[in-house]
């Protein structure tokens, strides 16, 4: 075994079986089963859930910014800019800020963008869990 500069061989077996338990815990964790959920399922979901979670919030901060600066007469953030927020996942945090904010109810262009970014949403996700078979529909 090469000994490591400023490292006793007792340092480094030290080293070695921290190393060793560790990929060890890593690999008994990533085969921990949680009904029939994986750690890295598990892992995976809860990462889903936080961009969900950010997305949502910044589409909800653009369209009260947005409200915001209307009232002020400034510049506005361009519908473009919130559609796009709204098609990377923040749909939901749309429509509630639209009826919490009263803001942008009336421009049906916008509000018909937005139902049909909902609508594709719902089928990409219906798609990905496996069709309606795969949902118990």
């Amino acid at each position: 075994m090469q000994q490591f500069v400023g490292f006793s061989s007792e340092d480094e077996l030290a080293i070695h079986a921290v190393t060793v338990a560790a990929f060890q815990i890593f690999r008994d964790v990533s085969h921990f089963k949680y009904g029939d959920a994986t750690m890295s399922q598990i892992w995976i979901w809860g990462l889903i859930l936080f961009y969900l979670v950010c997305i949502n919030s910044l589409t909800y901060l653009a369209f009260w910014t947005d409200k915001e600066r209307a009232q002020m007469g400034l510049y506005r953030i361009p519908e473009s800019t919130l559609c796009l927020l709204s098609m990377v996942g923040g749909s939901p945090a749309a429509f509630y800020a639209r009826q919490k904010l009263r803001h942008k109810t009336r421009k049906q262009p916008f509000g018909a963008i937005l139902l049909i970014i909902a609508a594709f949403q719902v089928v990409a996700i219906i798609g990905l869990l496996g069709g309606l078979d795969g949902l118990g529909i």
